[in-house]
This record gives structure tokens, C-alpha cells and sequence, in this order.
């Protein structure tokens, strides 16, 4: 029996949990002080409800996993001598347990995280609105823009994770047409409309990649509600959308540019760009890893082998001086971390996707879905972008698993009356 005030702080983290996706993105840290505000009571709730705690498989599956992602930079930095400021950002992934922990005894109610979704998605389309009027031509989410209120914003992380509201509306659309709710279908609808319009502003062409598949998915898992005029009728829709964005001057700048890019890099005008850059670091990401396959190269390391690379001819001399990461996570971690560094990175999506995808109960099929876009849409963005090289990008994917995956981990969880 849990006590009135073990239940307080179960319920103060339910609730601050569940507004994570608004503060994720209704200021430019949001993704930090969400974190934190889940963070705090969490650890109080785990220690005052050590006992109460229900440690079954599944969720020891889930903690195994985020541990052994954390512990695998830890080996690459005892082998490599590297810095132990490698260890800052993966140990974010660490931080989700508690919250995980917690939220297993109770976690938190679908419609108060359908309602921080909505929430999320207004704010989203609200900056994305404000950049359109007051800086044209500017990128949304773009911080240099000055105001106190916009630090910590970034135009690719913050633009995933705004386009993963945008599909998390669209599938909380089908969700409550399912139980005849109209009204929210509306706001869903309208929510999904705004994100993508924040989304589209930031004019991060990597986070719209798995669009297609993550409506593709919804299309599949809903089929059952999918008449030949109800389908005719979302791809029209859906194409009048995408072709209003893709109207838009950003927009087409930017669709126009990256295609400018690919032309010149295949003609070898100029391997500087964008794209050419990115191409340069996988290309560089791949001969490290052949040189360290099993544990990796190390930060450092991998800078050097960089250097030689752009002095040899393979690379561009320019993007062979650059410190960056190698702007695709799976790389990244091939060369900086090796198959030990991959290996727990892909069990950090495939384990999670394998567990949404398996809760086939209808009651939970809301949560199943938007686990399975939450997972998708980030291995997406990590095609082109070393996302978890970012701390809004492990906060944010670990924090959202979590949270996502506690109304089915909990022990006492049979229908979905209970959490609805």
C-alpha cells in the first residue's frame, strides 16, 4: 500500500513527465528544464517507493539497455585515453531511470501527454510563425537571432523534434476518430497543421526523411478505418500540404539549394557545401572505422585520422580541418566508439521498437503508436545528423521513451480505461 505522500510525489512526476513535449520545445532549453523537472521528483519517488518498485522484464530490459549504452563510451574512453568529458552526454541516457522507474508505478495518463503534444505543436507553429513574419529569411529556431527566450534553440535538433509532434498529432487524429471524438480529432488535426508549419520554417531538410514511412506505418496500423474514400481523401490532403510548404520561399530555397549541392559534389565543382561536407565525413567516418573496428577510434583520434585523410586527397582539405561530428549517428559511432558503440546504439532503437511493436492490445494502441513514430522518426533524423552528440538529442529520445513506454510497463496496467 503506498502511502498519501509516496503517491504525491508518483503523481508530481506523472504530471511533469507528461508535460515534457511542450517544454521540450516552448523555450530554446526546454528539453533540459523538462528534463529536470521530471528529473527531481523522480528521484525522490524512487527512493521514497524503493520497495513499491516492479522490476519486471521488460523494464529491466529497458534499464539494461540505457546502461549498457552509457558504459559502452566508458570503454572507448578507458582504451583510448580520451577525455572523461566524452562521458557528459551519453550519461543523459542514464538520467532517464529514475524518471522510468517511477513512471512504472504510475505513470502518466494518455490525454495529459495528447494534451502536451497539442501544446507542443501550438508553440512550434507559433516560433515557426514568428520567424516567418519578423525574419523572412532566417531559419526557424535559429538562436543567433538574439532574445533570452530562444538560447538553446538549434534548427536541426529542435526541427525533429517538432516534426515528431507533428506525426504524433496526426496518429492521436486517428486515435480519437477511432472513439467517435470529433472534437479532438479537430484539435489534432489543427496541431499536426502547426507543427509541420514550425517544422517546415526550421528548413531542416534530414528531419522530413522518414515522414513517408511514419505515415506509411499509421496508414498500415489503422487499416481497419481505411475505406478507398477515406484514403483518397487523406493523400489529398496530404499532398495539398506538402505542396503549399513546398511552395513556400524557404522552402523552395532550400530544396533548390540542396539540390545545387548534389550536382556539384557528383561533378566535383565544389565539395564544400552542405551536402559535400557531409558526404566528406561519412566517407572520412567509414576509413576510421576500418582503421578501429572493434572499440573505435576516440574523439581525438578520429580528428587526426581526418586530417591525414584531407592531406592524402581523399577527402576535401577543408572539411578534413573541421571538428565535427560526422553528422550521421550510426557513423559516429562506427568511428569514434567502433561495432561495441554501434551494437548499443541500435539496441537503444531496435529493443524499444520491438517492445511498441509487440503491445498489439487496442486499448494501448495510441501509446504503441506514438513509441513506434518517437523511435522511427529519430533513427530518421540520425541518417543525417549525429543527434545524440547534442544533449537535446539523448535527453529528448530517452526521456520520450520512457515516458512513452511506462503506461504499458506498469505492473498494474490491464485496459486502457485506466490511463485514458
Amino acid at each position: 500500500m503506498i502511502s498519501n505522500s509516496k503517491l504525491s510525489m508518483l503523481k508530481i512526476t506523472a504530471a511533469t513527465s507528461a508535460m515534457y513535449p511542450v517544454i521540450s520545445v516552448f523555450i530554446g532549453s526546454g528539453y533540459n528544464y523538462g528534463a529536470v523537472l521530471a528529473f527531481i521528483p523522480a528521484l525522490f519517488a524512487c527512493i521514497a517507493n524503493r520497495g513499491s518498485i516492479n522490476i519486471n522484464r521488460e523494464t529491466r530490459n529497458f534499464i539494461l539497455i540505457l546502461l549498457a549504452y552509457f558504459f559502452s563510451f566508458v570503454i572507448t574512453v578507458v582504451y583510448t585515453g580520451n577525455s572523461i568529458s566524452d562521458l557528459d552526454r551519453p550519461s543523459r541516457a542514464i538520467l532517464a531511470i529514475p524518471v522510468l522507474l517511477s513512471l512504472v508505478i504510475y505513470p502518466p495518463k494518455i490525454k495529459y501527454i495528447a494534451i502536451s503534444i497539442f501544446l507542443g505543436s501550438l508553440a512550434a507553429g507559433a516560433i515557426g510563425l514568428y520567424y516567418f513574419i519578423y525574419f523572412p529569411d532566417i531559419r526557424a529556431f535559429d538562436a543567433a537571432v538574439g532574445g533570452w527566450w530562444l538560447d538553446g534553440y538549434m534548427q536541426i535538433q529542435t526541427g525533429a523534434m517538432v516534426t515528431t509532434l507533428a506525426m504524433s498529432c496526426l496518429a492521436l487524429s486517428i486515435y480519437y476518430y477511432r472513439r467517435n471524438n470529433f472534437k479532438l480529432v479537430f484539435i489534432s488535426i489543427i496541431s499536426f497543421l502547426l507543427a509541420i508549419f514550425g517544422s517546415a520554417m526550421s528548413g531542416s531538410r534530414g528531419v522530413w526523411i522518414f515522414i513517408p514511412i511514419a505515415i506509411i506505418y499509421l496508414f498500415y496500423i489503422n487499416r481497419d478505418l481505411l475505406n478507398k474514400k477515406i484514403f483518397a481523401f487523406i493523400i489529398i490532403v496530404l499532398s495539398l500540404i506538402f505542396n503549399a510548404l513546398v511552395q513556400t520561399k524557404l522552402i523552395q530555397e532550400r530544396l533548390d539549394l540542396g539540390i545545387n549541392n548534389i550536382q556539384d559534389y557528383s561533378e566535383g565543382i565544389n565539395t564544400y557545401t552542405s551536402f559535400g561536407i557531409r558526404m566528406d565525413l561519412w566517407k572520412s567516418a567509414i576509413v576510421t572505422f576500418n582503421d578501429h573496428p572493434i572499440l573505435g577510434a576516440g574523439t581525438e583520434e578520429r580528428i587526426e585520422s581526418r586530417k591525414l585523410q584531407g592531406e592524402s586527397g581523399l577527402i576535401n582539405i577543408r572539411t578534413s580541418k573541421l571538428r565535427y561530428h560526422a553528422h550521421n549517428q550510426f557513423l559516429e559511432n562506427l568511428s569514434v566508439y567502433g561495432i561495441v558503440g554501434l551494437i548499443t546504439l541500435l539496441l537503444l532503437f531496435l529493443y524499444p521498437l520491438y517492445f511498441f511493436t509487440k503491445k498489439s492490445d487496442k486499448n494501448d494502441s495510441i501509446i504503441n503508436q506514438l513509441g513506434f513514430i518517437h523511435i522511427i522518426m529519430m533513427m530518421g533524423y540520425c541518417l543525417s545528423q549525429s543527434v545524440f552528440n547534442h544533449n537535446s538529442g539523448i535527453i529528448y529520445y530517452c526521456l520520450m521513451l520512457v515516458i512513452l513506454a511506462s503506461p504499458l510497463l506498469n505492473a498494474s496496467h490491464t485496459t486502457g480505461k485506466e490511463n485514458d
